[in-house]
């Protein structure tokens, strides 16, 4: 009878599907997070996403929130931020629309949805939302 030590060139093989496997569904989710996290602007912006949805919810009317071209200004419940990062704002589209004034005005809904909306900004940052998740990600 012969006796073998170690592994057959299969098992091999099944143990790498399995590992690359695994670190192609993880890799992405952590390189994400990891990215978002740090951007300010990003963090900001989904930010008054939240709070405008929690406003929606409650009043049960739209809540918007209106950003200012050519400027760093966003304007949400009658006052004025500043985006952290001094961006200016160069473009924006919402609902697949470009901005036809100053005023770019995206609304938040009562369940939990927002406009689409894509932000170009004076560093080349594109930011494009998600709607049903009322977040926003780097484009």
């Amino acid at each position: 009878m012969v006796h073998r030590n170690g592994f057959t060139f299969i098992e091999i093989l099944i143990v790498l599907f399995i590992i690359s496997l695994s670190l192609f569904i993880l890799t992405p989710k952590l390189t994400k997070g990891i990215v978002e996290r740090q951007d300010v602007t990003l963090s900001q912006i989904n930010g008054l996403l939240a709070e405008a949805v929690k406003q929606a919810r409650s009043s049960r009317e739209p809540a918007e929130i209106t950003f200012i071209l050519g400027s760093s200004n966003v304007i949400f419940n009658d006052q004025r931020v500043q985006l952290q990062d001094g961006l200016i704002l160069q473009e924006a589209d919402v609902n697949e629309y470009p901005a036809q004034s100053l005023e770019v005005a995206i609304r938040a809904y009562p369940d939990g949805i927002c406009d689409y909306f894509t932000l170009k900004f004076s560093d080349g940052k594109v930011i494009k939302s998600i709607p049903l998740l009322c977040k926003v990600r780097l484009g």
